[in-house]
């Protein structure tokens, strides 16, 4: 069966879930989640983890997939109500890495994609801002001139650092020697038309000097910052990090596509980040910071200071509660419906043997969970036991009534468990996702797994991990739904 190689995601709707981040990526699967949810998260779309790996193998983009990009960009255009290089209404998307644990600041972004001449003067007639149409044009150019073309980004800096002195010159303001104080003092937001019209033309003539081009046609734009997000899975930050953090090589990023929205569109618009913790504390409470007249890059790039969300007597009038309060309340109403709640952990393990009432656990650094039941800790004195039984005999003593969804992902012992189960248990189980581990499954077969989903009545959806077949260790995700 052909694998699905994107997966599309607009409020209310998504292709995705929250548990396929190894397909989807973590930014991908939790969009998909958060679109399901009905949170209002621009439309986009997901390309898998698996076309990366496809393209690091081969060296080019697999046949067939820049159709079903376009297919996508047109159900797009449909969801905006925006054309793709249109110059009356354009539509501009995102390009963002996204890899299955979070590597932040790893890998690449491409913001403001579909930019060119002829749109640039659409999106400030559609805007109504010919100020915020240059800031987002220059913005894209520095980004597609480093992350896609592999200028410099220290050269894209001493024009912008003209363009402040130009403009404290013009206000009478005092221009401080230091590049870092004055990028401080005369911040991007601040700049005005002749500036960003002056900055746009040095950027183009950086682009010309590399000997490089802008290519107009938003397509190929979109075709090379793909191949870019799939390449910086191994620049040498990612590859440094990943062996910090010990992720597995293998894995590949997704690519995500999405709809832009703008917060650099004026002093009502803005861009930030928001937690449902502290993460200094770990206190359960609203928070997070944000920046007026600003694109994501700007809340960590040092030179504007972000403001809390939240009032603060210390910092009082900064606040989005203050300044916002709508968008602020929209925002928490948001976040509270993302949480999780009704949440209970069971010290149990779920087994196909009946016979079987307990397992011993081994700490062990090589598995992802930090636990096996396979015989491979380094440290033997770290065990302990665990009380099992099978997937009926727990529905049955929880007094379980409808089960939504089943997810595993047990290192082989997947198989025991659904085949050792009711048949009408399995039935009645809405959707079905679970890793399979066909070398620990041995004598059970692939085949006879898929075999009793469809006996049972479920469509199945399989998609191969490719490296671990190389390997001889077949693994994959297997999904099942009615």
């Amino acid at each position: 069966m052909e694998r699905k190689r994107i997966y599309r995601f607009a409020p209310g709707r998504a292709e995705g879930r929250a548990a396929w981040k190894e397909l989807l990526g973590g930014k991908g699967a939790n969009l998909a989640e958060m679109a399901n949810m009905g949170i209002p998260v621009p439309p986009g779309f997901t390309i898998t983890t698996a076309v990366c790996v496809d393209y690091l193998k081969e060296g080019r983009i697999p046949d067939g997939l820049l159709g079903e990009v376009r297919e996508s960009i047109e159900w797009l255009e449909k969801q905006t109500g925006r054309r793709f290089g249109d110059a009356s209404a354009p539509l501009l998307v995102s390009v963002r890495s996204g890899a299955p644990n979070s590597m932040p600041g790893m890998m690449d972004t491409v913001l403001d994609l579909g930019l060119n001449d002829e749109t640039v003067l659409g999106l400030a007639r559609q805007s109504n801002s010919r100020r915020f149409a240059l800031d987002a044009y220059r913005r894209f150019l520095t980004m597609f001139g480093d992350v896609v073309l592999g200028i410099p980004h220290a050269r894209f800096e001493p024009p912008l650092t003209a363009a402040r002195r130009a403009h404290a010159r013009i206000k009478q303001l005092p221009i401080p020697e230091r590049t870092e104080d004055l990028a401080r003092s005369v911040p991007d937001s601040v700049l005005e038309v002749p500036q960003l019209e002056e900055l746009v033309r040095a950027y183009h003539s950086i682009l010309a000097e590399s000997g490089k081009q802008l290519p107009k046609s938003p397509y190929e734009q979109l075709e090379q910052a793909i191949v870019a997000v799939f390449n910086s899975w191994n620049n040498p930050r990612a590859r440094l990090y990943r062996q910090m953090e010990k992720i597995p090589e293998h894995w590949g990023t997704a690519v995500n596509v999405q709809a832009m929205v703008f917060g650099n569109l004026g002093e009502t618009s803005a861009t930030g980040v928001a937690f449902t913790r502290d993460p200094s504390t770990g206190e359960r409470r609203f928070f997070g910071e944000w920046l007026p007249n600003a694109q994501g890059e700007d809340v960590v790039a040092g030179i504007r200071t972000p403001r809390p969300l939240a009032k603060q007597a210390d910092r009082k009038g900064e606040s989005l509660e203050e300044a916002l309060p709508e968008n602020y309340a929209i925002l928490k109403r948001n976040i509270e419906r993302n949480g999780i709640t009704n949440v209970k952990a069971y010290n149990l393990a779920i087994v196909g043997d009946p016979a079987t009432t307990h397992i011993t656990l081994n700490a062990n650094p090589y598995n992802s969970g930090g636990h096996s039941i396979f015989e491979m800790s380094v440290d033997a004195e770290a065990k302990f036991d665990c009380p099992a039984m099978t997937l009926d005999a727990f529905v049955k003593r929880e007094g379980i009534a409808r089960i939504d969804i089943l997810q595993m992902d047990i290192e082989g012992a997947e198989f025991d468990i659904l085949l050792n189960c009711d048949r009408a248990l399995l039935a009645s189980i809405r959707e079905i996702l679970f890793e399979y581990h066909d070398a620990y499954a041995k004598p059970r077969t692939h085949q006879e797994l898929l075999d009793l989903l469809h006996g049972i009545g479920f469509r199945t959806g399989e998609y191969r991990n490719f490296i671990t077949k190389a390997l001889n260790l077949e693994t994959g995700i297997i999904t099942a739904h009615h």
